[in-house]
């Protein structure tokens, strides 16, 4: 599959500071320009902690 210009893809180890401080500066702030209400599915990976998630969101 090829990767369009406009996706990054992160091939290191992730962290859950850097995938919070990502969701919270890059993603979220590109999903609000949508002006839609957005379903978030996310697996249970270690990093993904959803309580700390949930308040971005919020």
């Amino acid at each position: 599959m090829k990767n369009p210009e406009n996706i990054d893809i992160y091939r290191k180890t992730m962290e859950s500071e850097f995938f919070e401080e990502w969701f919270r500066e890059i993603f979220l702030k590109d999903i609000k320009k949508l002006r839609k209400k957005v379903l978030i599915v996310m697996d249970n990976i270690r990093f993904h902690r959803k309580s700390i998630l949930e308040k971005m969101v919020k």
